[in-house]
């Protein structure tokens, strides 16, 4: 076997000019390619946040020292996870870079069995569901009027999403993701109630609206007082209002609507959360959870009536472990996030495996996750 680390640059692409932009568009993000002896190949994405270059290709080079000589029936990742956290300080970095070996192995799996890769997972009839996609977007400076928002959700609307989902203003000189979750800026709680109300009047009652707040709320009462009345304008969910601790949730008035979990690493992390009734929609990303993982979550989100929606804002290999992880799931409602960004990478990927129609997610036929390396436009950025 093979493990090929892929340090993916932005290398001068050009980006939306006067509206903020996703902080990978900018700073790039991290790949992996397994290759076995029969010259078989699977793709791994990881989380573009989880850690530095240093200590993503310490812990890659590990896990690859660790499975190299193995049959992939034989890998064991959660004791590999076990194993290395041991070695490594941030457990975030650990997660991700499992995550991404999970999507490898599960890209080669299928690939080797002629199968698309949410059939290893279920092989029922669940699979032939529709997947809904909603609209992710709604990204301006603070300095810009929040109504021109409008119109992007107004085309959201006609292209048949299932909803639309927007953020505060961001400042003026906007910081990076990782510094934004650490020290969350201020935004004006009136201002986007005012802006809620007009969306609702000019979106209808049935279209679905959300709002991701970046744990944005300076404190609980802030927070209340916005979920009630966002709650009365009848929004699908809201995303993160407070700071990523479980005790801040647990003080919350109104759990129903709430929505949080891209950040969750582990099933016993998840599991917490909703035991201790903390949300209502989980959003686990399999650029941060193995698969695997996920999967075998299923059964207690149903028994505990947790909707499980990913989060779903990276690049196409991400997206389509989501998109299989989900499609095998024997779950009522699939929903999936759907960036409407041009995203800048997409030309250095073949996507063999999926498209959106009218708001839904259709599937082509494809091996594996369905997505492969377009190398002549790979060099571009490297």
């Amino acid at each position: 076997k093979k493990l090929e680390i892929i340090k993916i640059k932005n290398n001068g692409k050009k980006l939306r000019k006067s509206f903020p932009n996703p902080t990978y568009f900018i700073e790039g993000f991290f790949l992996i390619k397994l290759i076995t002896n029969e010259h078989v190949s699977g793709l791994g994405e990881l989380n573009p946040y989880c850690g530095s270059t240093a200590e993503i290709r310490k812990i890659l080079k590990l896990i690859f020292y660790e499975i190299k000589n193995k049959n992939i029936k034989s890998i064991n990742l959660q004791k590999m996870h076990n194993f290395i956290e041991k070695k490594f300080k941030n457990n975030v970095c650990v997660n991700s870079c499992i995550a991404a070996i999970s999507q490898s192995l599960v890209d080669i799996d299928g690939k080797n069995k002629k199968k698309e890769a949410s059939t290893l997972f279920n092989k029922s009839k669940y699979r032939s569901q529709q997947i809904l996609a909603y609209a992710s977007g709604g990204m301006i400076f603070e300095n810009q009027d929040l109504n021109i928002l409008i119109e992007e959700a107004l085309s959201c609307k006609s292209q048949n999403f299932f909803g639309w989902k927007f953020r505060p203003p961001f400042p003026n000189k906007i910081d990076k993701h990782q510094n934004r979750i650490k020290n969350p800026p201020f935004f004006n709680l009136n201002e986007l109630i005012s802006f809620s109300k007009k969306l609702r009047l000019k979106l209808g009652e049935n279209f679905k609206l959300m709002v991701d707040l970046g744990s944005r709320c300076q404190n609980i009462k802030d927070a209340n007082y916005l979920i009630d009345a966002l709650n009365e304008l009848n929004f699908f969910f809201i995303e993160e209002p407070l700071p990523r601790k479980l005790s801040l949730y647990l003080k919350l008035k109104n759990k129903n609507l709430l929505a949080a979990g891209e950040h969750f690493c582990s099933a016993k992390e998840a599991t917490n959360w909703i035991n201790k009734k903390a949300l209502k929609i989980i959003q686990l990303d399999t650029n941060l959870m193995d698969l695997n993982n996920i999967y075998e979550l299923n059964g207690f989100f149903k028994r505990k009536k947790i909707n499980f929606i990913p989060h779903n804002w990276g690049n196409l290999v991400n997206s389509s472990a989501n998109l299989n992880l989900l499609k095998s799931l024997d779950k009522k409602d699939k929903i999936i996030e759907f960036s409407i960004y041009n995203n800048p990478y997409d030309d250095i990927f073949i996507n063999k495996a999926f498209y959106l129609k009218k708001g839904k997610v259709c599937f082509k036929k494809y091996h594996g996750l369905g997505i492969e390396l377009n190398n002549k436009n790979l060099k571009k950025y490297l």
